[in-house]
């Protein structure tokens, strides 16, 4: 099977087994994706045509607070995919699992500002909230975010549940522990 397959099949097992890689020139937001193999643990996003994974790419820029509200009602399960995190800030939040907004901070310039984030979040009360922050403020259950290691996360959105988000903790140890879903 292709890993594109492998991933619509059982995203968990496929983030188990790999890391995923989004080079710079795949196209954030709404759009078909395919995975590429680089490796034997890491898969490359790759754009794609229909008939692919449907999904959202939430594109970090450097040194910004990049805020994306994720699209619902999808009519077929739907994906959200992140950038192999090290160091920076994810934040979803939202009334509740149907309308998230997500963040994928990268406050390289003033990592000062990544408790700033967080707090005003917190402050805002939102009835679902994860996050996680390389600085250890995370609350992945039984997890860790070692930004030497790193981190990847996905999310799937189906109707009937909303969204639901799944972490790898230890990206570039390749340990394939998968928390979620959150």
């Amino acid at each position: 099977m292709s890993l594109t397959t492998d991933f619509l099949a059982n995203p968990i097992a496929f983030m188990r087994t790999q890391s995923i890689l989004i080079p710079a020139q795949v196209t954030g937001g709404n759009g078909h994706f395919q995975f590429a193999a680089q490796g034997a643990h890491a898969a490359v996003l790759q754009n794609a045509g229909a008939g692919n994974i449907p999904g959202y790419y939430a594109q970090p820029v450097a040194n910004n607070n990049n805020v994306f509200a994720l699209p619902t009602q999808q009519p077929a399960t739907y994906s959200m995919l992140t950038d192999a995190m090290n160091g920076c800030q994810f934040l979803a939040y939202g009334p509740d699992r149907q309308h998230i907004t997500i963040e994928h901070n990268n406050f390289i310039g003033n990592p000062a500002l990544y408790a700033a984030r967080l707090n005003t979040i917190t402050l805002q009360n939102h009835a679902y909230f994860l996050h996680l922050t390389a600085t250890g403020v995370n609350n992945i259950p039984g997890g860790t975010y070692d930004p030497a290691s790193g981190l990847n996360v996905v999310g799937q959105y189906t109707t009937a549940n909303g969204w639901r988000f799944y972490v790898r903790d230890n990206v570039g140890a390749n340990a394939g522990t998968v928390y979620g879903p959150l």
